[in-house]
């Protein structure tokens, strides 16, 4: 586009030189002048029409493409499209999936709950909350500590959460009052430690963290046993903590509070609202917790999916 702009100057240009040249020699009248130039100007607006043309017809062929690329599943490139996690649509998600790990009977079942549960109760991704350590959860003593202190693996970035009513009620499903006071991982393997370079587990005895592939896979046979027509991954957990946020939050969005502001980043109004920041963060996770407890209305539906392109 911009080199026809560019030819229709070149054109304009000649014309007006060809038009002075003439009117040096006298060889054209007022009324040939107005003629030439409004033929320029119909030149001009022509180019422009037809490069709006060309420019619409180019969008219409590259949103074509982007829907036969989204039929046969695959990016610009060819790479298939990786399907992204679906968050619980309902309460009764939640509680299928729990009763599905619930069902095993073993200790391996109830963990495999409770990592679910304090996933979607704290927002934190799986890999964060796999690397719970109980210190992390428990004092000394075996009681609860007010909030969870980490920095978040894949960010670097600090995170602090509220141990709700939803995070003590299935961590005390899952353990004993002796199991809180011991060291470790929340979430141990049973398989033993982890060796990373060999990629396999050792049994030495010693209990290494659940990893986020092993997590994925038992999450996939939850989706792929109970055929829930969602896509169930460990990433479900914190899709579901902030959809259900979203829904029950009911309040203000910091990003109104940034515009009545008027103020040019959401970083600048945090330093006017950091005070507030952890009550709000205890509030909203107060209100998931309520929602996996079962305390809000269980009818609930989070989130409704819309039909595939076929």
């Amino acid at each position: 586009m911009a080199g026809d702009a560019q030819v229709v100057g070149i054109n304009l240009a000649a014309l007006i030189g060809q038009i002075n040249d003439a009117k040096e020699n006298e060889l054209i009248t007022r009324e040939d002048l107005m003629n030439a130039l409004l033929q320029a100007n119909a030149q001009i607006e022509e180019q422009k029409r037809i490069n709006a043309a060309i420019k619409k017809e180019q969008r219409r062929a590259d949103l074509e493409q982007k829907v036969k690329r989204k039929r046969l599943g695959v990016k610009s490139d060819g790479v298939p499209i990786a399907k992204g996690a679906d968050p619980i649509r309902s309460y009764a998600d939640f509680k299928a999936i729990e009763t599905y790990f619930l069902s095993k009977g073993t200790k391996a079942g109830r963990r495999n709950a409770a990592i679910f549960a304090v996933g979607c109760a704290t927002g934190l991704r799986g890999s964060d909350v796999l690397r719970l350590k109980m210190e992390d959860v428990f004092a000394s003593d075996g009681s609860y500590r007010d909030r969870i202190y980490l920095v978040e693996k894949k960010t670097g970035k600090y995170q602090e959460c509220l141990i709700t009513e939803a995070v003590r009620h299935y961590l005390d499903m899952y353990l004993s009052d002796a199991d809180k006071r011991k060291n470790g991982y929340v979430f141990p393997s049973q398989m033993g430690a982890y060796d990373v370079k060999d990629s396999v587990y050792v049994n030495t005895g010693a209990s290494d963290a659940l990893t986020p592939k092993a997590l994925s896979t038992v999450m996939k046979a939850v989706g792929d046993t109970l055929g829930l027509p969602i896509h169930i991954s460990a990433h479900t957990m914190r899709h579901s903590f902030a959809c259900i946020a979203y829904r029950l939050g009911g309040s203000v969005q910091s990003s109104s509070v940034q515009f009545a502001m008027n103020h040019s980043s959401a970083k600048i109004t945090d330093g006017y609202t950091k005070h507030v920041r952890r009550e709000e963060n205890d509030r909203i996770r107060k209100i998931v917790s309520d929602f996996l407890m079962g305390k809000t209305n269980k009818d609930l539906i989070l989130w409704k999916q819309q039909e595939e392109i076929a």
